[in-house]
């Protein structure tokens, strides 16, 4: 049998995103990252949302937009699965436009983001 593939996702009902976009983020972030590759079982709708907690139907809007984006499928009567991992490097790229904004809105120039940066995988190794 399939073993589900258990994540972690945050919810904040005080951010002003709506939760199955956090909830479609976490996911989408756990594919980037690698915790979820091409192929894993997810946990099911009811299974997510008692964990999160989170309504169910929050939790079937978030699967159904990934489903759409084509990061997901479900597979009837077997599940809900990852369809594709290509979503890793578009996630990447979104998560460094934030950086970079961010960083810059502190002052930093796009030589020390570089710097700092490289200094963190460095570390990372």
């Amino acid at each position: 049998m399939d073993e589900k593939k258990k994540i972690k996702v945050f919810i904040n009902a005080n951010s002003g995103i709506p939760i199955y976009l956090q909830i479609a983020d976490a996911l989408k972030y756990s594919v980037a990252s690698g915790l979820l590759k091409e192929g894993d079982k997810l946990l099911s709708v009811r299974e997510l949302a008692a964990q999160i907690p989170a309504n169910p139907n929050t939790v079937a809007k978030a699967y159904q937009k990934l489903i759409k984006e084509g990061v997901l499928e479900m597979r009837r009567g077997m599940g809900t699965f990852v369809k594709n991992d290509s979503v890793k490097e578009s996630e990447l790229k979104k998560l460094a436009k934030l950086l970079i904004e961010k960083a810059k809105s502190t002052g930093l120039t796009g030589e020390e983001i570089v710097k700092i940066v490289k200094e963190e995988i460095k570390n990372d190794n």
